[in-house]
């Protein structure tokens, strides 16, 4: 393996960019995500061309010390480093030599593990007060497209979030938020009016699980899993809110960070711990034919709390996917009735004659009139990180897995990547 040695030996008071030089040239190699190794070592002594010397006497125990920084990175890698690397050294000795490589294997982690919560947080998110009114929580949430709101006091410390789940449970939202903002004005406006008069605090879920900024971000999903938090309030050294943390940032962030594996095994390098698609993939998911109707599929959403199926051929090969918007969209001549119904929060065999006429208007459409066809898929023998590249691209939660034969085999989610991230890490 043909692989070369850069060797920069410089001073604890070098700088670039504003930063001590070590520094930079670490954050720079790290950045490359190519196979390449970054190591600074810190002498005792030495002595500088300058006539400069650091010797380990009590009298100068903060003086200048000498630095050595190593990089090792494979031979092709050369042309697009080195220059940069000499620009970068302002002051000290920049070498070069071959080295002689039998073997580079590392151990893959889907998160750096030096990563804190500052660096994926989103920083000064919207918020709201236990004792604004609750409806104007729910249109908050609508507006802003997303499912969970920090509850905050007067000092702005987080006093309880309130969430979709919290929504369901205590104020008898009759679906998901996401659905909820299909409808016109006047079907939401009748929510809110069983709203009047309550309260954030009647809601909200109380105590608050709480981060610091600077804590590690493996701890921060390891909580979410371990307690199924979607989202969590982050704060500054003073107890007030300064983020929030949700999955999706955590996968915005494991994107950004994680090194380009393909790129890795092209250079020869050998990768230990890989984890498939198949191995964490969820098997047991229901699904129906192209000419299963909307009827139906309905009732099977309402009655298995599903909010996508999957369409696939008596062979079982996927076709599409029919989701609870696409279902709304079908309804759109029907909302008010359809409407009336979802408030009901009735199961489909206490549904009454004005309902069942609702199902049986749609009976003409079936699951093949509705699916979505051009849908991103990927294979069961694919390795994690390409699912996890696929998902952050187009924006998915959740994504078909396929065999060879193109027959559906489940469905992977953020959660079971998460938890894969936190046992390769552990």
């Amino acid at each position: 393996m043909k692989y070369r040695l850069i060797r920069i030996y410089t001073t604890e008071d070098a700088r670039f960019g504003g930063l001590s030089l070590w520094k930079a040239i670490v954050q720079f190699v790290g950045e490359l995500k190519i196979a390449a190794r970054c190591s600074v070592f810190s002498g005792m002594a030495g002595s500088f061309e300058n006539g400069d010397l650091c010797l380990p006497t009590i009298e100068v125990l903060s003086f200048n010390r000498p630095l050595q920084i190593d990089i090792v990175l494979p031979a092709a890698e050369m042309p697009f480093v080195l220059p940069e690397i000499e620009a970068m050294v302002e002051e000290g000795v920049v070498a070069v030599d071959n080295l002689p490589v039998v073997a580079h294997r590392t151990k893959k982690a889907i998160l750096p593990k030096h990563l804190r919560i500052r660096d994926a947080m989103t920083p000064n998110p919207r918020f709201i007060h236990s004792t604004d009114p609750l409806a104007e929580a729910v249109k908050l949430l609508l507006s802003e497209k997303f499912n969970g709101l920090p509850v905050v006091d007067h000092a702005k410390k987080p006093v309880g979030i309130i969430t979709q789940g919290d929504l369901k449970k205590k104020a008898d939202l009759p679906l998901r938020l996401g659905l909820l903002a299909e409808f016109q004005a006047r079907e939401l406006e009748e929510y809110y009016q069983t709203l009047a008069n309550r309260q954030v605090r009647e809601v909200m879920t109380q105590p608050v699980t709480c981060l610091k900024a600077d804590e590690n971000l493996l701890t921060a999903v390891d909580l979410m899993l371990a307690r199924n938090l979607k989202r969590i309030p982050i704060l500054d050294d003073d107890g007030r809110l300064s983020g929030i943390l949700a999955r999706s940032d955590i996968f915005r962030t494991i994107a950004r960070e994680s090194p380009n594996w393909r790129h890795l095994a092209e250079r020869n390098v050998k990768v230990t711990g890989l984890c498939q698609v198949k191995d964490i993939m969820t098997r047991d998911q229901a699904t129906v034919l192209p000419d299963c109707p909307l009827g139906e599929v309905l009732r099977l959403m309402v009655n298995e709390n599903l909010q996508r199926i999957p369409v696939t051929d008596k062979d079982g090969r996927f076709l599409g996917l029919v989701s609870d918007k696409d279902l709304l969209g079908a309804f759109s001549d029907q909302k008010p009735g359809l409407w009336a119904f979802l408030a009901s929060r009735l199961s489909f065999l206490q549904v009454g004659r004005e309902y069942r006429e609702i199902l049986e208007r749609s009976g003409k459409k079936t699951a093949a009139d509705l699916m979505k066809s051009d849908l991103i898929t990927i294979g069961e023998d694919l390795e994690i990180n390409e699912a996890i590249r696929l998902m952050r691209k187009h924006f998915l939660k959740r994504l078909p897995v396929v065999d060879a034969a193109g027959k559906f085999k489940g469905l992977i989610s953020r959660d079971s990547l998460l938890r894969v991230a936190v046992r390769q890490d552990a």
